[in-house]
């Protein structure tokens, strides 16, 4: 099992922003989020900062077959967007770190 949980078995999303509000661009590849520290290195924060409940296991398989990002909830902080498998979750950040 993956440190987060499920680790997305089959992926192709990968996008670039700044999804904690500190100024520096941070990377997040379909089931792994990296926030970039003070030094500006990558540190993988998935397991404190996303639910183990985004990558549930569909089917025995997880197949990521995307990623977006964008305020979808209209609070000022980015939420990502995954479309997994046959049914799609959602990611809303918390504005937390």
């Amino acid at each position: 099992m993956h440190p987060c949980g499920n680790q997305a078995d089959y992926t192709n999303g990968k996008i670039v922003a700044d999804f904690n509000g500190d100024g520096i661009s941070d990377y997040y590849d379909t089931s792994i989020l990296y926030l970039s520290n003070s030094e500006g290195k990558l540190e993988n924060r998935s397991q404190y900062n996303l639910p183990n409940l985004f990558f549930e296991e569909a089917h025995g398989q997880i197949f990521v077959h995307d990623a977006t990002y964008g305020d979808l909830d209209n609070d000022g902080d980015l939420d990502i967007f995954v479309p997994i498998s046959d049914y799609t979750k959602l990611g809303l950040s918390s504005g937390r770190d």
